[in-house]
């Protein structure tokens, strides 16, 4: 289907179909995406680097990618990388909380990619006066600002800067310490030969890429024990320059090497808060996962403490590894965490394939054969929903 063949039948749906080319000038791109370049490889492990997010407390080795190494003036004169997003709102007419924005050439050289899900409250006071969707636009905006133009800066303190911002925007005329004040889930990606490497911390909060068709920190069986306070180090920058990424609470990031495997960033202690929210009768469900929301045993969201930037997952890789990436609210990934329609590198390769907007139709089939919830639990019956796909 062609675009616009698919806004035509599905008016509410935005689907964007962008190239770009040489020089990295956007450009309308609607041909076959380019074969992969470099080594077709699976990829290696590093004994000596372990993930420490697992909730369990254990630990497990991470990949290295391994590819070819293209030169920075190779990357910015021939490197051609297809960007395409789809969004849509879980019920027609109504507000999209998702926020979805993308940069190429970003300081004239790589990208930035900003995806958040605004957490969409209770029917009772906030305390802000306006609007989870206000807030996911002027933080969202903050951020592309910030990852764009201050490549100065890591990921973290990007986040905890828009952070700053958007609280400053209305703190005068909001209650920012309202549990429930506006807050989103938060996907940072950016590339590039003049990216910044994270700095390593003494924090159990730094998750490198976790090994193909894995989640971070999902296998207790894997490793030894960890000791918490110990993160990885930066990854080495190769002559292309890193990618970097940030993710914090139930948003996903999957990166595709170029050997084809496929590795999942994201919260795999979100996991656990799901099991034991399913657990309980239906009507009280809502209410727990909402009493776990920046609570210390629970989950974290952007809102008004820049602090939280600590809880989220970050790591780099050389950017010459990546063959593509997507991003996805958890209205997208429920197609593998709650309808189960197949893991995550077939949903890539899905997206691969059709785009992200025959990701999100798909989703919407699987909600409405399961209105009720029954067979798939979830927490709403249809929810925003949105993928962006970078690939080369």
């Amino acid at each position: 289907m062609n675009i616009t063949q698919e806004r035509q039948n599905n008016p509410g749906r935005a689907v964007s179909d962008i190239g770009v080319g040489r020089g990295l000038e956007a450009r309308p791109a609607h041909g076959k995406m380019l074969a992969p370049r470099g080594a077709n490889a699976p990829i290696p492990v590093n004994p000596h680097r372990v993930d420490h997010s697992s909730a369990l407390g254990t630990a497990r080795p991470v990949p290295m990618f391994s590819g070819h190494r293209r030169s920075s003036r190779e990357l910015r004169q021939t490197a051609v990388m297809r960007m395409e997003l789809a969004t849509e709102p879980g019920l027609p007419h109504a507000a999209s909380e998702d926020y979805a924005a993308m940069a190429a050439p970003a300081s004239g050289l790589g990208g930035a990619l900003v995806l958040l899900d605004g957490v969409t409250p209770p029917t009772a006071p906030d305390g802000c006066i306006h609007g989870v969707p206000w807030f996911v636009a002027n933080l969202g905006g903050a951020l592309l600002e910030l990852t764009v133009s201050r490549r100065d800066l890591t990921l973290p303190q990007c986040l905890a800067d828009a952070i700053s911002r958007t609280a400053e925007v209305h703190r005068e005329t909001c209650d920012l310490s309202h549990q429930r004040t506006p807050q989103a889930t938060v996907v940072l990606v950016r590339w590039g030969a003049d990216a910044r490497p994270p700095v390593a911390r003494r924090e159990p909060v730094t998750a490198p890429v976790p090994p193909p068709d894995a989640t971070v920190g999902s296998d207790p069986a894997a490793g030894a024990a960890a000791s918490p306070g110990h993160g990885p180090e930066p990854a080495a920058e190769g002559a292309a320059g890193l990618l970097e990424y940030l993710v914090l609470s139930d948003s996903v990031l999957l990166l595709e090497s170029f050997g084809g495997r496929v590795s999942a960033v994201r919260e795999a202690s979100l996991d656990e808060v799901r099991r034991r929210a399913r657990s309980r009768p239906r009507a009280e469900r809502a209410a727990y996962i909402e009493s776990l929301r920046n609570a210390e045993d629970g989950f974290h969201t952007a809102a008004a403490d820049p602090a939280v930037v600590s809880r989220a997952v970050t790591g780099s890789l050389p950017f010459d590894r990546v063959r593509s990436l997507l991003a996805l609210t958890d209205g997208a990934s429920r197609w593998t965490e709650v309808f189960e329609r197949g893991d995550w590198g077939e949903l890539l390769a899905r997206v691969r394939a059709a785009g992200p907007g025959a990701l999100l139709e798909e989703v919407r089939t699987a909600e409405r054969a399961d209105p009720l919830g029954e067979r798939h639990p979830r927490g709403k019956a249809h929810d925003d929903a949105t993928a962006v796909y970078l690939a080369r």
